[in-house]
């Protein structure tokens, strides 16, 4: 609740590139806007989240969350194992 964009690089990279998506689609990630280097799933499911659910501090937290814990079970295999590490670094998610 402290920081509702996120700790400074969701403000500054990933949430920036999600608004940008949501309000200015022909934006996008031209270079002189944002930083082209980052890729775009992240912030494509965050403009998702927001057009789904309205624009909420939680939204993007949640999605980052969503894609960590994606990635934990894709190398792990494990849902368990999953469960537990998602929710012992689920304060990390925002940041």
């Amino acid at each position: 609740m402290r920081s509702p964009d996120g700790g400074f690089d969701a403000w500054a990279i990933w949430n920036q590139h999600a608004r940008f998506l949501m309000y200015a689609p022909e934006v996008g990630f031209h270079p002189g806007v944002t930083h082209p280097d980052y890729p775009p799933l992240v912030p494509l499911l965050v403009a998702f989240g927001w057009r789904l659910f309205g624009v909420a501090p939680v939204v993007p937290i949640f999605m980052h969350g969503l894609v960590f814990c994606a990635i934990l079970y894709l190398l792990r295999h494990s849902v368990w194992r999953m469960a537990l590490i998602g929710l012992w670094l689920a304060p990390y998610a925002a940041s």
